[in-house]
């Protein structure tokens, strides 16, 4: 975490949320997106009376969503009012985000779409619950994760005929996802985002190759912590093969939300 996130941190229990995000969250409004304030602000106006303490948070979102929508060049007439059911509990759970800021982008990435008329039918109410139940860890590892499947293996290793070394979601990621990968796969599988789509080896050796080296190195490097001698003679692999693969569902969701 930034030096700024923490201090966030500090000052969320001192400073009104309204005056947090106003002072220390969002980016100076571009022009493009000051052009598109006006119809944002009419668009949001029937949610506002159901959103308890709506004024926190409207200040904020006077500029996120504008400039979400500026991102995307989304045109004025594409803008409309957004479903009740998607963008009360998006707003009641934004209030809670000030220092995280990935899981903010997400909700505001959820509300703006559930505003614009190309995307509001892909928008499913269940993403709001979805993005509650991710951690910033999480959220980061399925920025990472979504552009591609990726090779997973669930294994039993066999040293030397005496030490049994078991896992799953044995997948290559980036070290800073590596000690919390199986809590992440298990929770996106949970949420229904990812789905474990049986294969071979042979469906690309080189990819199973890697996760398969590292899980050897992983279960060496644990039987030496316990054995007497460091020495392997004999490694048996028994693994089940993967791919790591976005459910239709996922695919709307991280479409919308990422």
């Amino acid at each position: 975490m930034s030096k700024r996130e923490s201090a966030l941190g500090e000052l969320a229990k001192q400073v009104p949320i309204k005056e947090l995000y106003i002072d220390l969250l969002h980016p100076a409004l571009s022009e493009a997106g000051k052009g598109l304030q006006g119809v944002v602000h009419l668009a949001l106006a029937p949610i506002s009376g159901m959103v308890w303490c709506y004024d926190q948070i409207s200040d904020y979102l006077n500029v996120a969503i504008p400039e979400y929508f500026a991102k995307k060049k989304i045109p004025n007439e594409k803008i409309q009012e957004p479903d009740a059911a998607i963008a009360v509990p998006t707003i009641e759970a934004l209030r809670y985000t000030a220092n995280e800021e990935v899981i903010r982008e997400f909700f505001v990435n959820l509300l703006g779409a559930s505003m614009n008329s190309d995307t509001t039918s892909l928008v499913h109410p269940a993403f709001v619950e979805i993005v509650k139940q991710l951690s910033v860890s999480d959220a980061k590892c399925l920025i990472y994760l979504k552009s591609y499947r990726k090779a997973l293996i669930d294994f039993e290793v066999r040293i030397d005929n005496r030490y049994t070394y078991v896992g799953s979601n044995a997948i290559d990621v980036p070290k800073e996802f590596k000690s919390n990968i199986t809590s992440h796969i298990n929770n996106f599988i949970r949420l229904g985002i990812f789905e474990k789509v049986k294969t071979t080896r042979l469906s690309c050796p080189s990819e199973f190759k890697v996760v398969e080296e590292e899980i050897k190195t992983n279960a060496v490097l644990t039987y030496s912590e316990d054995a007497e001698s460091v020495e392997v003679k004999n490694i048996d692999l028994s693994a089940e093969y993967y791919w790591l693969s976005l459910t239709n569902f996922g695919e709307d969701f991280v479409s919308i939300c990422c």
